[in-house]
């Protein structure tokens, strides 16, 4: 996303800083129109976005979560990359738009998500989000996990 001056010379890019900014707006309804804005602006915007999912507020993370899963498929390879490297608070964002955007080519991650993540949140939300995708693989190991799972965890999904 570039910005303009109102003379209509270019600022430039927007970068993570910038959109966090942008992404916290009050009250909630402004972030959230922002964030549908944002996903408007396609693939240059893609890599800002997916930094913003560290930032520390958690309404910022997911309103970039948001503009991520309006940008689609181009966004999946960025996404899953969080889930292998990002803080459990950026990777239940991240899942949550991969869920949404429900391409196949995320089962694979969320499969180890499922089954590996140290964060119970993160794994049931990987869970769900291979219930949504409906991929035969995605659905087999949820499939097997609620075979292994006890009354309490299956809950969740």
């Amino acid at each position: 996303m570039e910005t303009t001056t109102s003379s209509g010379r270019n600022q430039g890019r927007l970068g993570p800083d910038a959109l966090a900014a942008i992404l916290s707006s009050s009250p909630m309804e402004s972030s959230l129109s922002a964030a549908w804005a944002l996903g408007d602006q396609g693939t240059a915007i893609i890599d800002p976005l997916v930094e913003v999912l560290q930032n520390p507020d958690r309404n910022v993370r997911w309103s970039a979560a948001i503009a991520l899963q309006r940008i689609g498929a181009s966004a999946v390879d960025p996404l899953t990359k969080v889930l292998a490297h990002g803080a459990p608070e950026s990777r239940g964002p991240a899942i949550w738009a991969l869920e949404k955007i429900g391409d196949a080519r995320a089962v694979d991650t969320l499969i180890d998500v499922m089954r590996s993540d140290c964060d119970e949140f993160c794994r049931w939300m990987a869970a769900s989000a291979l219930r949504s995708i409906g991929h035969p693989a995605g659905i087999e190991a949820v499939d097997e996990a609620l075979t292994a799972a006890s009354p309490d965890e299956i809950c969740f999904i």
